[in-house]
C-alpha cells in the first residue's frame, strides 16, 4: 500500500473518533441539548426505577458513573418525593438509605443533608435555598 493512503486512513480514523467524542460530550451537557434529546433522556431514566422487596419504588443508579447518577437524580420524580419530607432530616436520610442504590449519589445526598441541616437549623439558610441545594 501507498504510504500516503495509510496516513490518510489513520488521520481519518482519528478525526472520526474525535468528532464522535466531541458530539457525545455536547449531547451530555444540559446547556447544549435539544429538547428532543432531553425528553428521550427523561424517558430512559425510568429504567433506573424499580421496586424493592417491600413494594417501595427505588432508584438504582449503581451501574452509572457519579456524574450520570447526579443527572438521573436531578431529573427523577423521586427527587420531589424526597423534597416533600423537608425539613424532617431524619426522614430524608431514611429515604436516601432505603430508596437510593448507588454509592456516589448516596454519599453526595447524605453530605448535602448534613450541610443543609446545619445551616437550616442555625437559621443561616431559608427553605427555598435549602431545597435548591438538593439539585446536585
Amino acid at each position: 500500500m501507498d504510504r500516503g493512503l495509510i496516513i490518510f486512513i489513520i488521520v481519518g480514523a482519528m478525526a472520526i473518533y474525535l468528532t464522535n467524542t466531541f458530539v457525545g460530550s455536547i449531547q451530555d451537557s444540559d446547556r447544549y441539548q435539544n429538547s428532543g434529546y432531553s425528553e428521550n433522556s427523561a424517558d430512559n431514566d425510568e429504567q433506573y426505577q424499580g421496586v424493592n422487596s417491600i413494594g417501595d419504588i427505588v432508584l438504582d443508579v449503581s451501574s452509572l458513573d457519579a456524574k450520570k447518577q447526579i443527572t438521573v437524580w436531578n431529573r427523577s420524580e423521586m427527587k420531589q418525593e424526597f423534597l416533600s419530607s423537608f425539613p424532617n432530616f431524619g426522614d430524608m436520610k431514611y429515604f436516601v438509605d432505603n430508596k437510593i442504590i448507588g454509592d456516589s449519589l448516596k454519599k453526595k445526598l447524605n453530605d448535602t443533608i448534613d450541610f443543609v441541616e446545619d445551616k437550616f437549623v442555625a437559621g443561616e439558610m431559608k427553605v427555598d435555598e435549602a431545597k435548591r441545594k438538593f439539585t446536585l
